[in-house]
């Protein structure tokens, strides 16, 4: 996925490297390196630190160290231009403080150089120990840079989350359960299969709602758009866009690349040293260290994998569906079966692992009211119905979760029927978090009177 930065309208340039500010912290490595070149150019032809010497070059000591210096004076606007370019504070902030630490650090050579005249040794280890901690210091302030930018935001978010109890920003569920035990999928977990299922609340006819349920890891395929763009959508439901570059494209962040063949019929994309080809859109092969998988797939739906040893075909995995099109067994190399059994009106009632039943679920008109693990407590959901226009004009299920076992929930609405605020408490009356949700920022108060702000954030 081929990323692009920008800073008040401007691009911010990232060379090979994945953020502005990585390159910006290279550059101003780069930048230490050549002040070092230049001091020690100076030092050796006794040249003076405020200018470059005017005369004639010739031949000798001092001509290489005058062709020297403008080279590097010539390679510290570069260095400069390109710094700036990159609109990284990070690496502004590192590099003007090493210009202070340089210019201080001159001073005190001189002082040394008169006090210590027989210690020379004393006056030239000091600035090479200071270059060293003056390149971390710049390290540092351009990798704090790229933290503070794309990491915070990402944890405040993951926190903000881990105090709304069941429920997204939408107020709807965002439960999701893992239906296969990993020693059970085998070499498939290596590729990155995980097999959870995930719990969705959709429009039904008669302005109602309905639960379905979605298992992202069956699906997948990969495409050329109208815009020459691959479009990738992954096994866990991530759907990832390679932007063309020239005659290739663009990487994603995530160590995710692709190749195309010339006539487009062949993708392969590389994730993590696993390569999974596609011809025509849907999944052939599978490659990695392991070895080489095969897929039968229905278009995008994947049916079968299965792996050869020794001229003999292992099935890893085999899905079983029903004459309507869902998923009734998932069956594995093991020979381990999983069976999900479905009501007449196609709602999910309950799954069985190897060992018996491993879920149960009940719905009251096809919204699921209640669940149950391995025989554990259930879990009874009260929901609340909503009389807006939003789930005819902007087909939104016209219902909010108000209840699960765990969490109470109260919501404020703007009058489309969209949630602004979310305030939760636990089944003991205590608050949780009170959440005010905005167009294009999040704010959350905890009980401990602390405040968590994202923007830019994406629902």
């Amino acid at each position: 996925m081929s990323h692009k930065f920008f800073f008040n309208g401007h691009s911010r340039w990232t060379f090979i490297w994945k953020t502005p500010n990585c390159w910006a912290a290279f550059l101003t490595c780069l930048l230490s390196w050549v002040w070092c070149g230049q001091r020690a150019l100076r030092s050796k032809s006794q040249i003076p630190d405020d200018k470059i010497p005017k005369q004639k070059i010739s031949t000798g000591k001092n001509a290489s160290a005058t062709l020297g210096l403008i080279t590097l004076s010539v390679a510290k606007i570069g260095i400069w231009f390109l710094l700036v370019k990159t609109y990284s504070r990070g690496g502004l902030v590192a590099a003007v403080v090493a210009i202070g630490v340089f210019v201080v650090l001159h001073g005190a050579k001189q002082s040394l150089s008169l006090m210590f005249k027989f210690r020379s040794w004393f006056v030239n280890i000091v600035p090479r120990i200071a270059s060293i901690g003056i390149k971390c210091v710049a390290i540092a302030f351009c990798f704090h840079g790229c933290a503070s930018v794309y990491s915070a935001p990402a944890t405040n978010l993951a926190k903000i989350l881990g105090n709304m109890g069941g429920v997204g920003f939408n107020g709807l569920p965002n439960w999701s359960f893992d239906i296969v035990d990993r020693s059970d999928a085998g070499e498939l977990a290596a590729l990155g299969f995980r097999f959870d299922l995930s719990h969705q609340t959709k429009l039904r006819h008669g302005r109602t709602a309905k639960t379905e349920w979605n298992l992202p890891s069956l699906r997948t395929y990969a495409y050329i758009d109208s815009q020459g763009d691959v479009v990738w959508l992954t096994t866990s439901g991530r759907t990832v866009r390679f932007s063309r570059e020239g005659l290739g494209f663009g990487g994603d962040k995530n160590n995710a690349s692709v190749t195309v063949s010339l006539d487009g019929k062949l993708i392969e994309v590389t994730h993590y040293s696993v390569k999974w080809r596609y011809r025509d859109g849907w999944l052939e092969s599978i490659a990695s260290s392991r070895g080489s998988y095969f897929v039968t797939t229905d278009r995008e739906t994947i049916l079968s994998i299965t792996k050869k040893i020794l001229n003999r075909e292992i099935i890893l995995l085999k899905c079983v569906y029903s004459t309507q099109g869902v998923l009734t067994e998932l069956e594995f190399a093991s020979g381990k079966k999983y069976q999900l059994h479905w009501s007449a009106e196609h709602d999910l009632i309950a799954i069985d692992d190897p060992n018996g039943r491993r879920f149960d679920f009940e719905y009251a008109n096809s919204l699921l009211s209640c669940w149950a693990q391995a025989n554990g407590p259930r879990n009874v959901l009260m929901w609340r119905h909503l009389d807006y226009v939003r789930e005819t004009a902007f087909q939104i299920s016209p219902v909010l979760l108000r209840e699960d076992a765990s969490y109470t929930y109260e919501y404020k609405l703007d009058r489309w029927g969209n949630v602004e605020i979310v305030t939760i408490h636990d089944k003991s009356g205590a608050f949780v978090s009170e959440t005010k949700i905005g167009p294009n920022s999040v704010r959350q108060i905890t009980p401990d009177g602390k405040t968590t702000h994202v923007v830019r954030w994406d629902p």
